[in-house]
C-alpha cells in the first residue's frame, strides 16, 4: 500500500503540526478546518478510520510504503503510522524528504528534483510489489451430491 503524506491520526499537537503551523501550501489551521468539516464532533476523532495510528488494528496488512515531506504538518502522522505498522508486524518502507513541502510529490520532476526522487522511489517499490507472483486462488468447489444407487 502506497501512502503519500498520509492523514493517519487526529492529534494536531504532534511535532510536525507545531513546527509547520504556518507552512504553505498546507498548515495546521487548514488541517483543523478540514477535520471540522469532515467530522460531526469530537467523539469522531477517536474513530479508528481517522485515528489510525492511535486506535486501528493494523496486523495482517500488506507492506506499506510511506512518503513524507519535511515541511508538512502531516509528517509526524506518516512517521507514527510507520512505527505502529512495524509494531503490528507489517513490513514498512518509509522515506522522509527534507526541504520540501506537502504536495511536492506531484510536482514536475524536471523542476523539483526531490519530486523525481520520490516518484522513482514509490514507482520502484510498487513495481517490485507487483512483480511478485500473484497468489494462487483456488475457486470453491461445488458440494458433491451423492450418486443415487439403484
Amino acid at each position: 500500500m502506497g501512502l503519500i503524506y498520509p492523514v493517519a491520526g487526529t492529534d494536531m499537537t504532534t511535532p510536525s503540526y507545531r513546527e509547520n503551523a504556518m507552512a504553505k501550501p498546507l498548515n495546521a489551521a487548514m488541517m483543523r478546518w478540514f477535520v471540522e468539516k469532515y467530522t460531526s464532533g469530537p467523539a469522531e476523532l477517536q474513530d479508528p478510520r481517522l485515528n489510525v495510528y492511535g486506535r486501528a488494528e493494523l496486523r495482517g496488512l500488506p507492506k506499506a510504503v510511506i512518503v513524507t515531506a519535511e515541511i508538512d504538518p502531516l509528517r509526524s502522522d506518516g512517521m507514527m503510522l510507520a512505527d505502529k505498522l512495524r509494531a503490528a508486524g507489517v513490513q514498512v518502507v518509509a522515506q522522509d524528504y527534507p526541504g520540501v513541502t506537502h504536495e511536492f510529490f506531484g510536482a514536475d520532476p524536471q523542476l523539483l528534483a526531490r519530486a523525481g526522487e520520490a516518484q522513482r522511489f514509490m514507482a520502484g517499490e510498487l513495481r517490485s510489489a507487483f512483480a511478485l507472483p500473484a497468489p494462487t486462488i483456488v475457486p470453491p468447489q461445488p458440494p458433491r451430491r451423492p450418486v443415487p444407487r439403484g
